[in-house]
């Protein structure tokens, strides 16, 4: 048997082989450089858990209604085996991924509900969905990120 030892990705390593597009990418280095202003380890993207917060963005796209709905079950069930989970949703009028990205984290981090979720310490996978619809009459850019502890 050979084994081989490589160097672990670094979170901007893995974020660009992500299935992540722009938007989310953006986002997560975004997130990551929030966290890394505290103290706090990088969050890395799963796949799985992206999938199921784009199942939720699109919805609210397309109901026009921004609401995390049954989100524990959804949440948990995408990251499986997770001791903790957390979710943040946000829209916006749509803009370039830079400034989308920068634009949320600062009012997530400026809400006493939001700030904690960002911020949890024991968070180490995120789930990054996004979609553009309409919200309260304006076109907008509709985001759901959700959290959960390493499996």
């Amino acid at each position: 048997m050979l084994a081989a030892l490589l160097p672990a990705a670094t979170p901007a390593q893995a974020a660009a082989r992500s299935t992540l597009g722009p938007f989310g990418r953006a986002l997560l280095r975004e997130l990551n450089h929030a966290r890394a202003q505290y103290g706090l380890p990088a969050v890395r993207d799963d796949e799985r858990m992206d999938s199921a917060a784009r199942v939720h963005s699109h919805a609210m796209g397309t109901s026009g209604a921004v609401t995390h709905g049954s989100w524990t079950g959804r949440v948990a069930a995408a990251a499986r085996h997770a001791s903790s989970i957390g979710e943040v949703l946000g829209w916006r009028a749509p803009g370039s991924a830079r400034s989308e990205a920068a634009w949320l984290v600062r009012a997530w981090l400026g809400s006493p509900y939001h700030r904690p979720v960002v911020l949890g310490a024991s968070f180490r996978r995120v789930g990054i969905g996004r979609t553009t619809g309409t919200i309260r009459g304006e076109r907008s850019a509709i985001y759901t990120v959700d959290f959960a502890t390493a499996r």
